[in-house]
C-alpha cells in the first residue's frame, strides 16, 4: 500500500485559529485509493494534554475506525499514522512512533500476532489494543504478551485519549522503537 504522510506545522499567533476541516475529506480520499495516510494538524502549545508532540499509529482494518480516532487525536495536535493491516504497519516499521494503537481482529496477521512481533524485535512502544470481540482470554492474552491496555469496541474516546495520554508522557520523549 503506498504511504502518504502530510505534515501542517502552523506557528501560535501568525495564523489564528486553525482548522483541519480539509484533512478528514483528503484521508478519506486517501483511503479509498488504498493509500496509507498521516497527518499532523496543529501545533503543540501548553493546553496540549502532553509533554511534547507525538505521533500515535492506528492500525485497523475499519476504514472508520481509522478516520474516527485519527480525528479524534489531530483535535488534539497529534500526529495520526494510520494502517489497515499490521503488515503495512512492519512495511513502514520502523517509525518513529511514541504510541501504537492496534486492533485485534484484522486479516493476515492480527494485532497479538503484531504485538508478539514488536516484542520480539524488543520494541518499548506502548501499544493499546482493540477489539469488537471481549473475550476475557484475549484480553488476559493481550496483556501478557505486554499491552499497555486493552479496549472494547465501541472504543470511549475519552478513556482512549487518557490512556494514550498517561502512557506517552511515560515515555517523556523517547520517541522511536
Amino acid at each position: 500500500m503506498p504511504s502518504i504522510t502530510l505534515h501542517f506545522t502552523f506557528v501560535p499567533g501568525q495564523f489564528g485559529r486553525i482548522g483541519g476541516e480539509h484533512s478528514d475529506e483528503i484521508q478519506n480520499h486517501a483511503l479509498k485509493f488504498g493509500a496509507d495516510v498521516g497527518f499532523h494538524v496543529g501545533f503543540h502549545d501548553e493546553s496540549s494534554p502532553l509533554k511534547y508532540p507525538a505521533c500515535v499509529a492506528i492500525v485497523d482494518d475499519d476504514q472508520q475506525l481509522l478516520v474516527s480516532i485519527s480525528g479524534l487525536l489531530r483535535s488534539f495536535g497529534i500526529k495520526a499514522l494510520l494502517f489497515q493491516s499490521a503488515e503495512d504497519f512492519f512495511q513502514a516499521w520502523p517509525a518513529p512512533v511514541d504510541c501504537i494503537i492496534a486492533d485485534v481482529h484484522m486479516p493476515g496477521m492480527n494485532g497479538l500476532a503484531m504485538l508478539e512481533k514488536l516484542r520480539e524485535r524488543d520494541s518499548r512502544v506502548p501499544v493499546i489494543v482493540v477489539s469488537a470481540l471481549d473475550p476475557e482470554t484475549t484480553r488476559a492474552e493481550a496483556l501478557a504478551l505486554g499491552a499497555n491496555a486493552y479496549f472494547s469496541k465501541p472504543v470511549n474516546s475519552d478513556d482512549l485519549m487518557e490512556c494514550m495520554v498517561r502512557v506517552v508522557n511515560a515515555r517523556d520523549g523517547m520517541n522511536g522503537n
